[in-house]
């Protein structure tokens, strides 16, 4: 795990801490545990990329049996969006659908949370924009870094042909002066006896 990878965990947590708590939520306990709890799972994009979306949203689903409504504070959006968008960037381009299905098991452990145990009332269009968008925008830069990645291994690689064909052709000259050079020099000698 790099440090980079904890970054923008220990951000949002940051962010969703003092949201929750300048906000004046109630419990407050409850409402940091999970919100720090989840923001944590977001660092295991790298080595799982399908388990942060599902972690995070289990956790949000399940915070309100601790007496917390998830529904208020707005930085749980933050999380369960990175969450997504880490799978779309990290999980292979083989497992593209398995990505998919995770993000959608997370759209629907989301909805089940707050359907059965808040009083929100969730918006199908709303939640796949936070899930489906971000899953979509991380697919599509991890495809924009596979593409830079090949070009810039390409442009290498045709630096390196044309540095060796450079030198291929400095040591062909080389070798032709040499041969011209001692034709040259019997000759002059030649003519000098």
């Amino acid at each position: 795990m790099r440090r980079v990878d904890l970054l923008v965990p220990a951000a949002l947590a940051l962010v969703g801490g003092v949201e929750i708590a300048a906000a004046g939520y109630r419990p407050v306990a409850p409402a940091l545990a999970s919100y720090v709890v989840a923001a944590a799972a977001l660092s295991l994009s790298r080595m799982a990329p399908l388990a942060p979306p599902l972690i995070v949203t289990s956790i949000y689903a399940l915070t309100p049996l601790s007496g917390f409504d998830v529904s208020q504070p707005a930085s749980w959006l933050l999380l369960i969006a990175f969450a997504c968008f880490g799978t779309g960037l990290r999980a292979p381009r083989s497992r593209w659908l398995a990505g998919l299905g995770s993000v959608l098991l997370a759209l629907a452990i989301t909805f089940a949370g707050l359907a059965w145990l808040t009083d929100f009332e969730p918006d199908l269009l709303f939640g796949a924009i936070v899930t489906l968008g971000p899953w979509a925008l991380g697919l599509g830069l991890r495809e924009a870094l596979d593409r830079q990645r090949r070009a810039g291994a390409e442009a290498e690689r045709a630096r390196v042909e044309a540095m060796l064909a450079g030198e291929r052709a400095a040591t062909a000259e080389r070798e032709r002066i040499a041969v011209e050079f001692h034709d040259l020099l019997a000759h002059a000698l030649g003519v000098m006896v």
